[in-house]
């Protein structure tokens, strides 16, 4: 089975890590979960949600789905887009 957690208020709540999250992440991979981690917060790069999720002792490369990426997997390559965003959106859209 795999398990989709969101990161502001299950990871961290306010930027402050959430006590025993990192510890269930970890229990659940040792008995054999998938472990995914999704956000709304549009303004994080895919590698920015991956950094903080290792400071606070949760690997998760190749395991972070923002909306950002959800929203630029809806355009077709080569569209021309205007993006009124930050970083996040702006490497969703070029990816």
């Amino acid at each position: 089975m795999a398990w989709v957690l969101d990161l502001d208020g299950v990871i961290w709540l306010a930027h402050q890590p959430i006590d025993g999250a990192a510890e269930a992440v970890s229990r659940l991979r040792t008995a054999g979960e998938r472990v995914l981690f999704v956000t709304n917060f549009s303004a994080l790069t895919v590698s920015e949600a991956e950094q903080k999720l290792a400071d606070v002792g949760i690997e998760a490369r190749g395991d972070v789905i923002t909306s950002s990426m959800a929203a630029g997997s809806l355009l077709h390559r080569g569209e021309r887009v205007l993006v009124a965003g930050g970083p996040g959106v702006t490497e969703a859209v070029a990816n």
